[in-house]
Order: structure tokens, then sequence, then C-alpha cells
């Protein structure tokens, strides 16, 4: 009955060494993981984003987490490439707004002109219009004078 017991007694304890060898290489991996920056937060976030993905789209949570691995295995390189894109359309939109500024600027400086272009632009008039207009008005050649035309 003692031989029966310790034969119990030590698969019990293998199986419970083995259980903790597990566990020690779980804590491993959780170790290097938050040593990455992906601790438990960023885990239940990465949770909460598969999860939402399976909502979504009505899938079950093995196919939501396939689809995610292999959207961002597809699309990263897009993604990057997509980055560098808007980078530079924004770098091209604050030189184009710094311009517009500048041009404003000295639009509203020309004494005659520039109060009235202004407000032709302020009421919808933009430059194809007053570009028909001077065509339009042959005998007057200048943008000025099509425009003091209109505002007559």
């Amino acid at each position: 009955m003692l031989q029966n017991e310790f034969n119990h007694l030590s698969q019990k304890c293998s199986s419970l060494e083995n259980t903790v060898n597990s566990h020690e290489q779980i804590i491993s991996l959780f170790k290097d993981l938050d040593g990455m920056g992906f601790g438990l937060e960023e885990l239940k976030l990465l949770w909460n984003t598969i999860t939402e993905i399976t909502v979504a789209n009505n899938m079950p949570l093995n196919e939501a987490q396939q689809k995610f691995f292999k959207d961002i295995e597809e699309q990263y390189d897009k993604k990057i490439g997509f980055e560098s894109k808007v980078q530079n359309l924004k770098t091209e939109v604050n030189t184009l707004t710094q311009e517009k500024k500048r041009l404003h600027e000295e639009l509203l400086a020309q004494p005659l002109i520039g109060p009235i272009l202004f407000g032709l632009f302020q009421i919808g008039v933009n430059e194809q219009d007053i570009l028909i207009w001077q065509i339009s008005f042959k005998d007057m050649l200048t943008v000025e004078a099509v425009a003091l035309a209109v505002v007559v």
C-alpha cells in the first residue's frame, strides 16, 4: 500500500514539476515581452483589438486572430510607404499654406487691386472666372481692369 502511495506521489510530483517548468517558460516569455515593451496593458489592447475584429466582422475568434496577423503581414510595407507619403504631403501642405499667406499679404499690399480681388474671392469668384471675364472684355487687357469692371 505504501508502495502504491509512493508511486502515486511520484507521479504527482513529476506532474507538478512539469507544470512548474511550463510556468517558468511562460514567465520567461512574459519577461521577454515586457522587455520589448509588450506589458499587460499592450497585450490587453492587442486582445481587445482582435476581439473587436471578431465582433465587427461576425467571425470566430481564431479567424479574427489569423486575419489580424495576416493583415499586418500583408499591409505593413504599404503602411510604412503611406507614412512617408503622409509626412511629405503634410510638409507640402505646410509649404503651400505659408506660400498662400505670403501671396495673400502681397495681394493685400497692392493698393487698388488687392482689396478688390480679395473681395471677389470672398463672394465666391475664382481665378478661372476672372480669366473668362478678361477674355470677354477684350478692350480691357489687365486683370485689374476686369476686377474693376466686375465691381462696377
